[in-house]
C-alpha cells in the first residue's frame, strides 16, 4: 500500500466502507508509517473535536458521500500520530466528521490564496527581532555604508530586489544589513544609525506575505502606517512590490516618520 492512497482509504475506514482485508493492510501500513500514523491521529483528532461541537439531527443528502471524497482527494498530507482512536464510531458520528471536512474543505479553496497573499509577520514580532539584533548582530551580517553595493549583496539572498535608501543627507548612517526570517517570512534587514541609535529597515516582498500593519492601508505608495509603543516607533509604508518596516527606539515619532518619507521617495527614484 503506497502512501498516496492514504487518505482516501482512511476516510472509507472512517465511513465504515473498508472491507476487513483493506483495513487490515491499512493498520499495518500505518503501524509501520511514521507520517501516516500522523495523518491518521489528526483525522481523528477533529473527529472529535467536531463531534463535540456540532449536535445536530440532520440527515446527510445522498450524493453527500461522493461530493466528499471528491474533496478529500484533494487535501494535502498532513502529520499524523495513532489510527486506533476512532475504530468504534457510530455512523452520527462519521456523518459529522465527513460534513465538517467537506465544509472545512470547500472554505480552504475560497480563502487558501487569499491567505496566503494577506498573511505576514506581526509588527510586534519586527520589533522583537529589531531589539535581538541590538544584542546580538546577526552571523551574516554584512558591513557596507554605500547603499547600491550592500543591496546588489543582499538582493541574491531574496527572490525581490532590495531597495537600500542613502539617508546621509538626512544624518542618518547606513552601516549594513542581513537576510532574516521572521514568521517564516523572508526579508532583509537594512540596519542605519543616527545620534548613536540603531534604526531597522525590514524589507520583504510585497506579494507574498504583507505586514498585517499594512494589510488596511491598499498598495498606494503614499500611504503609511505610523505607530508607538512605549519607546518603541514604527513606520510601515509600500515601495512598489516592496513592503516596508522601520522600527527604532528612543526616537521621536515625528524624527522616525521623517526618516521614512526620505526613504519611501528615494526607494522611488531606485
Amino acid at each position: 500500500m503506497k502512501c498516496a492512497r492514504i487518505q482516501e482509504d482512511l476516510m472509507l475506514y472512517l465511513a465504515g466502507e473498508l472491507g476487513q482485508k483493506e483495513t487490515g493492510r491499512l493498520l499495518a501500513h500505518i503501524e509501520g508509517c511514521p507520517d501516516c500514523t500522523a495523518l491518521a491521529e489528526d483525522l481523528s483528532a477533529t473527529q472529535v473535536r467536531v463531534a463535540k461541537a456540532w449536535h445536530g439531527n440532520i440527515e446527510p443528502p445522498a450524493t453527500l458521500d461522493a461530493r466528499i471524497m471528491a474533496a478529500v482527494r484533494e487535501l494535502p498530507v498532513q502529520r499524523p500520530r495513532r489510527p486506533d482512536l476512532f475504530s468504534n464510531w457510530r455512523p452520527r458520528q462519521r456523518f459529522t466528521f465527513a460534513a465538517a471536512s467537506c465544509g472545512l474543505v470547500i472554505l480552504g479553496l475560497i480563502v487558501g490564496r487569499l491567505w496566503t497573499a494577506t498573511s505576514g509577520p506581526e509588527i510586534m514580532r519586527l520589533s522583537e527581532a529589531h531589539d535581538r539584533m541590538l544584542v546580538t548582530p546577526p552571523d551574516a551580517e554584512l558591513r557596507d555604508s554605500d547603499p547600491r553595493h550592500l543591496a546588489q549583496q543582499l538582493t541574491p539572498l531574496v527572490w525581490f530586489p532590495v531597495k537600500a535608501a542613502d539617508l546621509n543627507p538626512e544624518g542618518v548612517r547606513l552601516i549594513g544589513g542581513s537576510r532574516t526570517t521572521v514568521d517564516r517570512v523572508p526579508m532583509v534587514t537594512l540596519h542605519y544609525e543616527w545620534q548613536g541609535k540603531q534604526i531597522s529597515l525590514f524589507e520583504m516582498e510585497g506579494a507574498k506575505r504583507i505586514p498585517i500593519a499594512l494589510q488596511r492601508l491598499g498598495h498606494e505608495s503614499d500611504s503609511y502606517y505610523v505607530r508607538k509603543v512605549g519607546d518603541t516607533a514604527f513606520v510601515a509604508w509600500h515601495s512598489g512590490k516592496t513592503d516596508c518596516v522601520m522600527i527604532a527606539r528612543s526616537i521621536p515619532m515625528h524624527q522616525l516618520f521623517h526618516f521614512a518619507c526620505h526613504a519611501c521617495e528615494k526607494q522611488e527614484r531606485l
